[in-house]
């Protein structure tokens, strides 16, 4: 599952990475079972798997409040 999931290449998974795989096995579940029924768009709620010290997008919002 890890080489399948793990986006960012870093041999670990976080909650955004597993929930984006999760739906990522629904559609090619749905493509193969159900291919008229259209795909899963799902908001991911989780932060996205970062590096120490980069920037989330709530950490670039702060910013960009505390600029204007």
């Amino acid at each position: 599952m890890i080489e399948y999931c793990d986006t960012n290449g870093d041999g670990t998974l976080c909650y955004d990475e597993v929930f984006d795989c999760v739906v990522m096995a629904e559609n090619e579940w749905r493509a193969e079972n159900c291919p008229g029924y259209g795909m899963a768009t799902c908001a991911n709620p989780y932060e996205p798997c970062v590096c120490e010290g980069a920037w989330t997008c709530l950490n670039i919002e702060d910013i960009s409040i505390e600029v204007m």
